[in-house]
């Protein structure tokens, strides 16, 4: 070998521990294909903080862009939203929801958010819980109706336990329309809030609620809320990483739940603590209840002509319904 090349086993990815005759002779056995090692639960906490940590920041950087629904004003924005949301649980077409839910996602694109980040953060959690909440509804058992897909005919109605069924079970046009119903509806709902939370900063997005009213105590709950969340984030991410850097080996289970338990402990201690100090800073600091930004919340044109075309949106979706049933 010479002198500027790395030994063979250091350029090995995937190597088990052996021992000092191994690595002399440069032999040192590869690890079986097929063969996982398990991530411990410190390596996968700190892997699911460090996502937190960079969604926020993705999403603050969303919230900069130039795109359309950053550049109107909060307050509108907010009220606009709000109003789309009453028209969409109003609404008794699934077209109408349909073409909602289109109409949110080009507005999507046009405020430069990426559509797979979008969709992944709405769609995939709606689809998940709010599918399995009415996956019994298509069933006749739970709703009757036209059958559409003859499941089992059993020949005769017959009781089990506590249900009574139908001689044969199916799955019904009513059950899949109602299904649909709730999925589209739920979809575009929280479509919307998303929509409103990512293209709006949050200190500016509490500013508004603020102009429109909202209880000052309930915006500064908030506004605390959400800076010791992503603070404790942080100070628990630093504790897991220390940890993970004092540690040799595999931990036991026993060992694992103490070290959960002391650092739940730790950082509940400190978070009690630090809101003591901070709420003494801000009191020497003259903080008086009321937040304060440099941006300018003045309601131009653009607003204005933003809130008149949500206004004719919800109206052709909420008027327009009968020509869709």
């Amino acid at each position: 070998m010479k002198n500027n090349e790395l030994p063979h086993w250091l350029l090995q990815v995937n190597y088990e521990e052996t021992n000092i005759n191994n690595l002399a002779n440069n032999q040192v056995p590869i690890k079986k294909v097929g063969t996982i090692k398990r991530k411990g639960f410190i390596d996968k906490t700190v892997k699911e903080i460090a996502r937190r940590i960079t969604e926020e920041y993705n999403a603050e950087k969303i919230a900069r862009q130039p795109g359309l629904l950053q550049l109107i004003n909060p307050r509108i924005k907010i009220l606009s939203m709000l109003y789309l949301i009453i028209i969409c649980n109003l609404v008794h077409s699934i077209l109408s929801l349909v073409i909602l839910n289109i109409w949110v996602l080009l507005v999507v694109k046009l405020s430069r958010i990426p559509l797979y980040f979008f969709i992944k953060r709405v769609w995939l959690v709606v689809l998940l819980f709010t599918g399995i909440v009415v996956f019994p509804s298509i069933f006749n058992f739970v709703r009757p109706g036209s059958p559409l897909i003859i499941l089992m005919d059993f020949g005769h109605p017959f009781h089990l336990l506590v249900w009574d069924f139908p001689k044969e079970i199916s799955i019904t046009k009513e059950g899949i329309e109602g299904a649909l119903m709730i999925i589209t509806r739920v979809g575009a709902s929280v479509s919307l809030a998303k929509l409103l939370a990512v293209t709006t900063r949050w200190n500016v997005l509490l500013k508004a609620l603020r102009m429109i009213f909202v209880p000052q105590l309930f915006v500064q709950i908030l506004e605390m809320t959400h800076r010791y969340i992503y603070l404790l984030v942080q100070t628990a991410n630093d504790m897991f990483l220390a940890k993970k850097c004092r540690t040799i080996g595999r931990t036991s289970t026993k060992k694992q739940r103490g070290m959960i338990a002391g650092s739940m402990g730790s950082l509940w201690l400190k978070a009690y603590h630090l809101s003591e100090e901070i709420h003494t800073a801000m009191i020497s600091r003259g903080y008086s209840g009321k937040m304060r930004i440099m941006q300018n919340l003045r309601i131009n044109l653009k607003d204005w002509a933003w809130a008149v075309f949500v206004g004719v949106i919800g109206v052709l979706l909420f008027g327009g319904e009968k020509f869709f049933v």
